[in-house]
């Protein structure tokens, strides 16, 4: 479907909500967008506050020249259709709509714009993934196929050196390689497999000759006593004094940086998830009450998903047995192999 339609010098898209796990899963989007208009300025539009100008500002870097938190639309109310437009917003050459809300369309067609194409029109027929769908997007505007850039993201070299020797090597490990990343946090309980069934893995793992890494969130830390009872073993990179002298707290890009150092990562449907698979590392997926189909990671090497649904039709999530986990972790063991391509 090619067009001689003119690149675009301005582009704009309203990207809903930046919530950490929601920005790794739409980072193939933002690289397609680079790719397809790699001379247009691109501005990139939320409701409210985005990671992309926060925690997550290098990551957006290579691919949004400006980000505009609390752009003054996205309320779902009826009263943005006849308020002003917000200062500051337009006029771009196109528009993109990537939510598939037609009073949200309706808002952003009054921001001045030469082309305007939204997701609810330009997506129909797409995969059951927010990447179909935003992948389609960018194909419907641009007017030619794009690919799915799964690459792992750039690292800082300091995040890396404080990972290494968090997680260093060691003899009997094959490098970076001897560590399992465990992640039992969410951003609500609901989407948790309990964090006693994590701890066993944590155990198994340990008997098996890995090193559980285990990574808590600020709403586990009060969990880290207990489970380091049940499972001995287990370590907790995050406190390694290497990265006390580091800026930027908790970000997300340390989480990535260990990610690197180990040979595949367990984790539920949530941020922790996606920074893991952002790092190229194989990763066990375990999901409840979310669709799997629709907010899985997208990994460039092996993964699996476990849904509770397929353990007795219930979307409690207790109702992985530990021991599929385990299953997972060891066919991912012994499937993944280096060398494996980034684009497909």
């Amino acid at each position: 479907m090619k067009t001689t339609r003119p690149a675009p010098r301005t582009v704009a898209v309203f990207g809903g909500q930046d919530l950490v796990g929601d920005a790794f899963l739409k980072l193939p989007f933002l690289r397609a967008m680079r790719t397809a208009w790699p001379d247009a300025y691109i501005t990139w539009l939320v409701s409210g506050q985005s990671v992309f100008a926060g925690s997550m500002a290098s990551v957006g870097a290579p691919y949004l020249d400006r980000v505009v938190e609390r752009c003054g639309l996205g309320s779902g109310r009826w009263a943005e259709l006849v308020r002003p437009v917000p200062h500051g917003l337009g006029p771009y050459d196109l528009l993109l709509d990537s939510q598939a809300r037609p009073m949200l369309s309706a808002s952003l067609w009054r921001v001045p714009h030469r082309r305007f194409v939204a997701a609810a029109l330009a997506t129909r027929g797409a995969g059951p993934h927010l990447v179909d769908r935003l992948l389609a997007l960018v194909e419907a505007a641009h007017g030619e196929a794009v690919r799915w850039d799964l690459s792992p993201i750039a690292v800082p070299e300091p995040l890396r050196a404080a990972a290494a020797a968090a997680l260093p090597d060691a003899d009997g490990m094959a490098g970076p390689g001897g560590y399992v990343a465990i992640a039992p946090g969410a951003g609500g309980a609901h989407k948790c497999w309990p964090m006693e069934q994590f701890a066993a893995l944590a155990r198994i793992l340990a008997e098996r000759g890995l090193v559980p890494a285990v990574l808590l969130g600020p709403a586990e830390a009060d969990a880290r006593g207990s489970f380091k009872a049940a499972a001995p073993e287990a370590i907790f990179p995050e406190e390694h004094p290497a990265f006390a002298s580091l800026p930027g707290g908790s970000q997300p890009l340390r989480v990535v940086a260990i990610g690197e150092r180990c040979a595949l990562g367990v984790a539920n449907d949530a941020g922790p998830g996606h920074m893991i698979a952002a790092a190229g590392t194989p990763l066990v997926s375990l999901f409840g009450p979310t669709p799997a189909a629709k907010f899985r990671p997208l990994m460039p090497r092996a993964s699996r998903v476990l849904r509770a649904q397929d353990f007795g039709g219930t979307a409690a999530m207790g109702a992985i047995p530990v021991a599929a986990v385990v299953e997972a972790v060891s066919d991912l063991l012994r499937e993944t192999a280096s060398g494996a391509p980034w684009l497909r």
